[in-house]
């Protein structure tokens, strides 16, 4: 599974490994969500984002600050190794965040290089998406 991960990597600069948590798993982190986001106002400003004007959520960064469930997921060593044998070397995870993406509302936003927000120097950095729906 590894090889071919690199490999599709390699080919396409992304790699799409479905089904990579177990289900149980992601219920976890469905209700972490739930529960982290149902009080925002723990968070720093710079870390969460609503929608426009409105009070939906948008974004919140940083979730790691907000709880060990989160300082446990940026360590968690299923990640951490597909992304080490991606780029050959160590990985440390800089965020979590939660993006919400809900239909019909927010802006578009086009396609792009995440380290065109990021800024990250040197720009050997990767991306790791859960989308749980």
């Amino acid at each position: 599974m590894m090889r071919t991960l690199i490999e599709a990597y390699k080919r396409n600069g992304y790699v799409l490994a479905e089904r990579f948590l177990p289900e149980a798993d992601l219920a976890t982190i469905e209700i972490e969500l739930k529960t982290v986001a149902s009080d925002t106002s723990q968070f720093d400003a710079a870390d969460i984002v609503f929608e426009g004007d409105s009070k939906g959520l948008r974004q919140l960064e940083n979730l790691q600050k907000y709880g060990a469930f989160w300082q446990a997921l940026t360590r968690d060593q299923r990640l951490l190794d597909k992304v080490e044998a991606i780029f050959e070397a160590s990985a440390i995870c800089e965020n979590c965040s939660y993006m919400a993406k809900p239909a019909r509302v927010g802006s578009a936003v086009p396609f792009h290089q995440d380290n065109a927000y990021n800024y990250f120097i040197p720009d050997h950095a990767l991306t790791v998406w859960l989308a749980l729906d």
